[in-house]
């Protein structure tokens, strides 16, 4: 698998455990649990970004980026994607 951050600056990860607050079922109360993941932030006034992930055998497909954040369009392959404000958009 490989993960490319479409971001308005220079996106930083970092693996790491948060505790999650959540609400138990049939008004039981809140719980906290620790959720182990990578996690991405970006120093960016918008802070906005979305990731392709691309899953494959061997080497992985080009991936280009034409613009910035949110209003990129990235094309992987022959297969262009862009965000419309609302959803993806596959041409």
């Amino acid at each position: 698998m490989r993960l490319t951050f479409v971001a308005p600056d220079k996106v930083d990860l970092k693996a790491e455990k948060r505790n999650v607050v959540y609400t138990k079922t049939y008004n039981r109360g809140k719980g906290i649990m620790s959720a182990p993941g990578i996690y991405a932030r970006t120093t960016a006034k918008d802070g906005s970004f979305f990731v392709i992930a691309t899953i494959q055998e061997g080497d992985p497909p080009r991936v280009k980026v034409k613009g910035r954040g949110l209003d990129a369009t990235v094309t992987v392959g022959r297969q262009a994607v862009r965000f419309d404000g609302q959803r993806v958009v596959f041409k």
